[in-house]
């Protein structure tokens, strides 16, 4: 009987997943409520956020380089990134109008 062993770069797409959720999570509650969140925590949460986009962008420059063969495994590789561009689409444009709103 055969085994179903995930490749290690399999283990490491559903890992990301998870993170993405959270940071989904967090983005919503973050722009939800940054107005009514103390300072400290306002600059702890943009910070957090930031260092997540950032440790994605490594990941899928990793995965750039990465050979992957199963259409399965490409294909999560490729729903987690549009679902990255989405939630970094989202940020920024939140980014954007807090400039504008601390501009005017």
């Amino acid at each position: 009987m055969a085994t179903n062993v995930l490749a290690p770069i399999d283990i490491e797409i559903n890992q990301q997943k998870v993170v993405m959720s959270k940071l989904q999570l967090q983005i919503r509650t973050v722009i939800t409520n940054f107005w009514n969140m103390p300072p400290k925590e306002r600059a702890r949460n943009i910070s957090e956020i930031q260092k997540s986009l950032e440790a994605f962008n490594r990941f899928f420059d990793k995965l750039k380089s990465a050979n992957i063969q199963n259409t399965g495994s490409r294909f999560a590789a490729d729903n987690l990134k549009q679902s990255f561009f989405s939630v970094q689409a989202q940020w920024r444009k939140f980014e954007t109008s807090l400039n504008s709103t601390q501009a005017g």
